[in-house]
């Protein structure tokens, strides 16, 4: 039984090596990588999960830290950023970690933790175990980052990046109680007064969208970067959005979803959360809990609380995210639907520039 402690990880220096692949490669590329980089090396290895593409294998990062820069053309260092993890022990191969994420994220939803979308962390604990063959036991550390402290931090940084110090004091009151422990309908008793609190103390509807939309769960940038090199291979907005249709890589879902085009505008609506729960909803209430994608906001929707539409222009920064990264431009990004005005969906209509637009 996995035994989980909250843990905050520094940021680091790391050199890395990026492949797709299975987990028995790992061995071979950590060891490709240590030959180069041995003599810098200021911690224990890790390697990085990011995501399981179909017909592409599991897209890996093994990484070191470093006490310098090290770049080829192979290699790349950079900053892994720190934060708050939920961390626990793991024993055995290389097949552990994906053969427990189910078991993972059904406690997850039990004790009503998000995890964030960065990439999911394993930390060898035995220096030279991430060179040994893969069928071998390992002695490792799965470190998952949590949503909420990263949400929180850049909520506080657009605040006070676009609002000042006394709006962030006053969005921010008591945010220090949002701890792992509390309950769901504390979150949304916070998150209700915090935006309540934001639509007081900015008046600008276009700068509390600017300030909620940087607190979006990141969308993963090599995906955006593989849509935009599509794009540039291209040349035709119209051709790509036939080829996100055809990813379906989110559980039967594509990632990128599956976005409309009418003149300059792109239709997007989610597909719901927990499509299962979502279908087996005996009451509106629970329906509409199990679409919504924010875990702060389902307790309040269950508990037929109100919270402001504010608080969906951070669903809204998940369009602003692939769009701006994929055509190298901001756009606008406009709510049409929501369930916290009470829709039955969410949708949103991605205003393209008009240059994108095939003639």
């Amino acid at each position: 039984e996995l035994v989980f402690a909250r843990k905050t990880v520094d940021s680091m220096l790391i050199t890395s090596l990026r492949f797709r692949g299975e987990y028995e490669e790992i061995p071979q590329d950590f060891g490709k990588l240590y030959e180069q980089v041995k003599p810098h090396i200021s911690g224990k290895a890790l390697c990085l999960l990011h995501a399981r593409v179909p017909e592409q294998g599991h897209h890996l990062e093994v990484c070191y830290p470093v006490s310098q820069a090290l770049d080829t053309e192979e290699i790349k260092t950079s900053i892994l950023p720190g934060g708050e993890m939920l961390a626990a022990r793991l024993s055995g191969p290389y097949d552990s970690p994906p053969a427990i994420w189910e078991k993972l994220f059904a406690y997850f939803q039990e004790i009503d933790v998000e995890i964030a979308n960065d990439p999911r962390r394993l930390v060898y604990l035995k220096d030279g175990d991430e060179r040994r063959n893969s069928a071998e036991e390992f002695e490792t550390e799965l470190q998952l980052p949590l949503f909420l402290p990263r949400w929180l931090d850049r909520l506080a940084e657009g605040l006070d990046r676009l609002a000042g110090e006394g709006a962030r004091q006053s969005v921010m009151d008591r945010s220090e109680t949002l701890t792992l422990g509390c309950t769901p309908r504390a979150k949304a008793d916070w998150v209700k007064g915090a935006m309540e609190r934001l639509d007081a103390a900015v008046a600008e509807d276009e700068t509390r969208s600017k300030i909620m939309t940087g607190c979006s769960h990141r969308y993963p940038e090599w995906r955006i970067q593989e849509m935009r090199a599509q794009y540039e291979r291209l040349g035709n907005i119209d051709q790509l959005l036939m080829l996100m249709r055809l990813d379906q890589s989110d559980g039967g879902f594509s990632w990128y979803g599956y976005p409309e085009r009418v003149g300059n505008l792109l239709y997007e609506t989610k597909n719901p959360f927990d499509p299962e729960k979502y279908l087996q909803a005996t009451d509106e209430a629970e329906r509409l809990a199990w679409y919504c994608h924010c875990g702060l906001v389902r307790a309040a929707i269950l508990a037929g609380e109100t919270i402001s539409t504010t608080h969906c222009y951070c669903g809204a920064g998940w369009y602003h995210q692939i769009w701006e990264g994929i055509l190298g431009k901001p756009v606008q990004v406009e709510i049409r639907r929501s369930v916290l005005q009470g829709d039955d969906c969410c949708s949103f209509a991605i205003h393209l520039p008009s240059e994108e637009l095939p003639v």
